[in-house]
């Protein structure tokens, strides 16, 4: 079964060594969408093999626009992975 995760971020420099680590174990393909991190979020998101960084163009508040885009890649998804959380 190949599952995919996909996960808004901002901001999130503390959380980010553990989160990939943590879905690694049973996911194949981490899509986390920054949304005007700045911090090291999105260094860290990029340095791990499974994350593929894409970032979410808004004024930094706009949730509508990380939900759209997440839809986004639940819709790629199908076919490809068996699961998108």
């Amino acid at each position: 079964m190949r599952l995919r995760v996909a996960v808004p971020v901002k901001d999130e420099e503390v959380l980010l060594p553990f989160f990939p680590r943590h879905y690694a174990s049973f996911c194949d393909s981490i899509v986390a969408w920054d949304n005007g991190s700045r911090d090291r979020t999105t260094e860290l998101a990029a340095a791990h093999p499974l994350v593929e960084l894409r970032l979410v163009q808004s004024d930094g508040h706009d949730q509508l626009a990380v939900l759209a885009a997440m839809e986004g890649t639940r819709r790629e998804s199908v076919g490809r992975f068996d699961w998108c959380l």
